[in-house]
């Protein structure tokens, strides 16, 4: 027995609910190949703002070149109505507990 045909079912059978799959494999390539498309051009984004995208390699050789610079300011925690702040967060800004 092929090894394809055992992973797929026939394709006249459909398999029972719920049927996690809904795009085809082609609207998968067509979305992969729209992707790597974009990661790999120049164009706008926005042309009333002035951005544009940027291959990836040539952003990742400028990051190398310049750094990434200032991050931004951690988020500011606003009173909530009432009196009192929001708790900390369950997760700091790294993804590890505080």
């Amino acid at each position: 027995m092929d090894v394809k045909s055992a992973e797929r079912p026939a394709p006249d059978r459909v398999p029972p609910a719920p049927r996690l799959e809904i795009h085809t494999e082609g609207h998968w390539r067509v979305f992969r190949d729209a992707e790597k498309a974009r990661l790999s051009s120049y164009g706008w984004m926005d042309r009333n703002t002035g951005a544009v995208h940027i291959p990836i390699d040539r952003a990742m050789d400028l990051i190398a070149e310049r750094g990434v610079g200032a991050l931004p300011q951690a988020p500011v925690v606003m009173p909530r109505p009432g009196g009192g702040t929001a708790p900390p967060p369950s997760v700091s800004r790294e993804g590890t507990k505080p």
